[in-house]
């Protein structure tokens, strides 16, 4: 007995050797594996949670912050042709007429071609104002949103005209014609009438409103005549009276050299001449 516990004693450190060894066996592949197969699925499971919050606000931010962008690019970029054509209504064709585009940042102007068209390009998107005018004619104002090219017709439409009557006389022998010159809101007449039998007789047929009038012949002083155009019928008598002389000569008899004035010469003036011709010749 005594010696079979001496044997157990010698064999325990072998028996505890032999049991380690197998536990370290054991970890290895059941523990290690366990580690790595834990560690693994957790890393995968990190990474997709990373990358799921991270692509969701990032993605969203890019668009949003790129799709603006691309509008403001594609709004300062749009560039549209405002065109048309304008008719005068009774002419024999519609050149030079006044057409306009304004807004607070616009303002383009251009004029009609013979046969009436007119084409603004390069204007961004944006609302006009169009005005449409011509001399004898009503103006017509429009409205256009340009969101895209844009093309459009007017026509405009005489003013409302008046027949009036000047008759003309003149205060001295008759000129052989005379010149009336007339103006309205950017309207002008130019015509020559020939006088016959001492006077002359004008009948035109004037656009609508008041009308400045010069009158002027040879010899006869300008005359200034508003004439009203409101209906018809109007008349006017005109006398032109002769133009005065600017200056007159005085000479005296001692040879010495003319002196010119004016014909409305002072009574003092002439006094003052007569007594220094007077003097002159009693010394």
């Amino acid at each position: 007995m005594r010696n079979f516990l001496v044997m157990l004693l010698l064999a325990l450190p072998a028996i505890a050797h032999a049991d380690m060894g197998d536990m370290g066996s054991d970890m290895p592949s059941d523990v290690g594996m366990d580690m790595g197969s834990d560690m693994a699925s957790d890393m995968a499971a990190d990474a997709a949670a990373d990358m799921a919050s991270d692509a969701t606000p990032d993605v969203s931010v890019d668009a949003d912050s790129d799709v603006a962008a691309d509008a403001d690019i594609d709004a300062a970029e749009l560039f549209f042709t405002f065109s048309g054509t304008v008719t005068l209504d009774g002419a024999a064709d519609s050149g030079a007429v006044d057409v306009r585009v304004t807004n607070a940042d616009t303002n383009r102007q251009t004029y009609t071609d013979v046969a009436g068209a007119f084409s603004f390009t390069g204007l961004p998107a944006a609302t006009y104002q169009v005005d449409i005018g011509f001399p004898g004619y009503l103006s017509v104002a429009d409205t256009v949103d340009l969101s895209a090219d844009i093309s459009r017709s007017y026509v405009l439409t005489p003013e409302t005209t008046h027949v009036v009557k000047v008759d003309i006389t003149f205060e001295n022998a008759a000129p052989a014609e005379v010149v009336i010159d007339g103006s309205r809101n950017g309207l002008v007449v130019h015509e020559t009438l020939p006088v016959t039998g001492g006077a002359a007789t004008w009948e035109p047929a004037l656009i609508e409103g008041t009308w400045n009038m010069n009158l002027s012949a040879t010899g006869y002083q300008t005359h200034q005549l508003l004439v009203d155009a409101s209906k018809d019928g109007r008349q006017y008598n005109v006398l032109m009276t002769v133009q005065a002389p600017r200056t007159f000569d005085v000479t005296s008899d001692c040879g010495c050299r003319s002196v010119q004035a004016n014909r409305a010469m002072p009574l003092s003036l002439l006094v003052f001449l007569f007594g220094a011709l007077v003097w002159r010749r009693r010394s």
